[in-house]
């Protein structure tokens, strides 16, 4: 006779620890200073829509460069990863990955690829 014994809560904790290691090593924590919250007036956290006030800390992802309250993209994430196995950028679906293809490094590069994926997806017929 064979027993199983599964402990799911030891697996999921597990992953949410890598996760959440890939998540520090993809991205860029800063403190908004009165300069940064000038720049970003009009552009709030796309998660939680406030905007971003002196003090606060952020989390830029590496990948595509989008902006978010650090707390807003660290629960939105965990509560995504409960369904989803990989951590994408809540905005352009970009992937947060250790392994960015040599084109994908440059922020710039990302952001045309997000745009052009965001295109593809709206636009089906457009595409071949």
């Amino acid at each position: 006779m064979l027993l199983l014994i599964y402990y799911p809560n030891y697996y999921h904790d597990a992953e949410t620890q890598n996760q959440r290691a890939l998540l520090e090593r993809c991205s860029r924590r800063t403190e908004v200073d009165d300069a940064m919250r000038e720049d970003l007036s009009d552009d709030p956290c796309i998660i939680c829509f406030d905007a971003f006030e002196s003090g606060q800390q952020t989390r830029r992802l590496t990948p595509c460069g989008h902006l978010f309250h650090t707390s807003c993209i660290d629960e939105w994430l965990e509560r995504r990863l409960r369904s989803v196995p990989r951590l994408a950028c809540p905005v352009c679906s970009v992937l947060v990955d250790d392994a960015q293809p040599e084109e994908e490094s440059d922020p710039s590069v990302a952001r045309d690829l997000a745009w052009l994926t965001e295109l593809r997806r709206s636009h089906p017929g457009f595409f071949w």
